[in-house]
Parts: structure tokens; C-alpha cells; sequence
């Protein structure tokens, strides 16, 4: 039981690095949408369609760290149950 403990944290530790890169990839994101709808809104008219788009970007970059932020608690809880 203890080395499948250990081997459980690991894995969780693992997964909880790849959430931090998750979170960095999402603020990157939503930072480039920042930037796009600003260019979009420079051009008027013609980048209204980009504005969009950049818009529609900036909700998944926020659902994909939501979803990340989700995932680290769940992981939390597996670590706080497997330790008991």
C-alpha cells in the first residue's frame, strides 16, 4: 500500500505541473486575445469580424483555467483522501 501511495503522489504532483503549464498556456492566451481585439478595434470596421474571433478565444483560454483551477482541487481532495 505505501508504494502505490507514493507512486498516487507522484502522479498527482506530475499532473499538478502540467495545471501550472495549462494555467500559463490559458494567460498567454487570453493575453494574445487582448492584444487581438485591440488591433481589431485600430482598423474599425474591417476587423470587426476579427474582434469576434478574438472574443470567442478569450472565453476558451478562461474555460481552459477554470477547468485547470477545477482539476488541481479535484487532485487536492485525491491527495488529502489517499493519505487519509
Amino acid at each position: 500500500d505505501e508504494v502505490r501511495l507514493e507512486a498516487a503522489e507522484h502522479a498527482t504532483e506530475d499532473a499538478k505541473t502540467a495545471m501550472t503549464q495549462i494555467d500559463g498556456i490559458s494567460r498567454s492566451v487570453r493575453l494574445i486575445s487582448l492584444n487581438a481585439a485591440v488591433e481589431a478595434a485600430r482598423v474599425g470596421d474591417a476587423g470587426r469580424g476579427f474582434s469576434v474571433i478574438a472574443g470567442e478565444i478569450k472565453t476558451l483560454a478562461e474555460a481552459i483555467a477554470s477547468a485547470s483551477h477545477d482539476a488541481g482541487r479535484s487532485m487536492d481532495r485525491l491527495r488529502e483522501v489517499a493519505a487519509g
